[in-house]
């Protein structure tokens, strides 16, 4: 299997990888859903109660689409990201990420590399395929002609790690306001919340 990629590796800010990983499920017991996943134009990360979608563009802003697409677990993610964002010593970095094609078997290596200061090293972690991962398309929230979502209740920490995403993201305080677009009329369902620079974000509600 041969790994491709459309022009230059991806250039994503540490800070915004460390975020988005959080989440990705925590624990090891649910591996598909413990992944974060690269391509399509965008890095998906979903834990089975909310998700977030962040567009991946080149410089030139084209979509960064990999054929196959890819994951990378959440905590490799984490430990590559921490690992440049410490070492180069910035609090605003920017990490490349390439793959290297394996064309024998799946999966095949990410590699980190730390683009603001050129460090002359790189992080690499295996990668893993994309056969388990959740087909998010069903879950999100399609727009509503009902009534206002009078009654959901939702989790402070997931609002928080909205926040946390937007800032990563470069978002100013006057950009981090978030536009709810979707909800379902019995306030069981998911709800979505369109942020800056189009990054998506989806909710389980909580139970009162």
């Amino acid at each position: 299997m041969t790994t491709t990629q459309t022009k230059h590796p991806v250039e994503i800010p540490a800070k915004l990888l460390i975020a988005v990983a959080k989440w990705a499920y925590q624990h090891d017991d649910r591996p598909h859903l413990a992944t974060v996943m690269f391509g399509a134009g965008e890095m998906v990360a979903v834990d089975g109660h909310r998700l977030v979608r962040v567009p991946l563009t080149h410089r030139d802003g084209t979509p960064y689409n990999v054929i196959p697409r890819f994951g990378i677990t959440a905590s490799d993610l984490t430990a590559a990201a921490i690992a440049l964002n410490e070492l180069g010593r910035g609090d605003h970095r920017r990490v490349t990420i390439s793959i290297t094609p394996n064309d024998n078997e799946s999966p095949g290596i990410a590699v980190f590399r730390d683009v603001t200061r050129r460090l002359g090293f790189a992080i690499m972690v295996k990668t893993r395929n994309d056969a388990d991962f959740p087909n998010i398309e069903k879950v999100m929230p399609k727009s509503t002609g009902a009534a206002s979502p009078d009654g959901y209740c939702f989790n402070p920490e997931y609002l928080s790690a909205i926040d946390e995403v937007q800032t990563a993201a470069g978002a100013s305080d006057g950009d981090r306001i978030c536009r709810i677009s979707g909800w379902s009329a019995d306030g069981l369902g998911p709800m979505l919340f369109q942020g800056s620079n189009r990054i998506r974000y989806v909710i389980m509600p909580g139970r009162m």
